[in-house]
């Protein structure tokens, strides 16, 4: 018999550059008349801007990145059976408990306090429970205690004649 314990740690790292090299309008700003009244040319002004240098806007968006990670730790318990010469049946049974999905590094989310209640709380499910949804059970949002999963597996050994030496 073999028992054990896991420790699963599934994490996605995310970097987007965004448009790193930024955003510049050529407009009709700095090239339209004298006078600052003074209706702009139909055609050729944001050309004339940019021969200038002269840009109407810009940006240069800076995306943070990000390290999200769900961890999973388990244990099981399973023992292997030979049946014949040839083929052996392994059974066993596992518990695990996913984690929620959090930041690495505390980055998502800054002065939340956990020990708050939500302040809607009461009166959505006071609603729900005036009006349900007979797609939506309640019982679906219950959270199971047992999260118990058969393991088995058939394995055949190896096929042909063995040979001495």
């Amino acid at each position: 018999m073999r028992y054990g314990f896991a420790f699963r740690s599934y994490r996605r790292n995310q970097f987007d550059l965004g448009s790193s090299s930024g955003s510049l309008s050529f407009d009709t700003t700095y090239t339209r008349g004298p006078i600052n009244t003074s209706s702009s040319a139909p055609i050729g002004q944001g050309l004339a801007a940019l021969l200038y240098g002269i840009a109407g806007s810009g940006s240069f968006p800076i995306s943070d990145s990000y390290a999200d990670q769900s961890n999973v730790p388990a244990v099981f318990v399973q023992d292997d059976w030979k049946i014949s010469r040839k083929l052996t049946l392994s059974v066993g049974l596992r518990y695990e408990r996913p984690g929620p999905v959090t930041e690495r590094f505390n980055r998502s989310m800054r002065g939340f306090d956990f020990n708050v209640a939500s302040p809607i709380q009461a009166q959505a499910l006071a609603a729900y429970t005036r009006n349900p949804i007979p797609q939506v059970p309640v019982g679906q949002f219950k959270v199971l205690a047992v999260r118990l999963s058969p393991v088995s597996t058939v394995s055949p050994g190896p096929f042909g004649k063995p040979t001495r030496t």
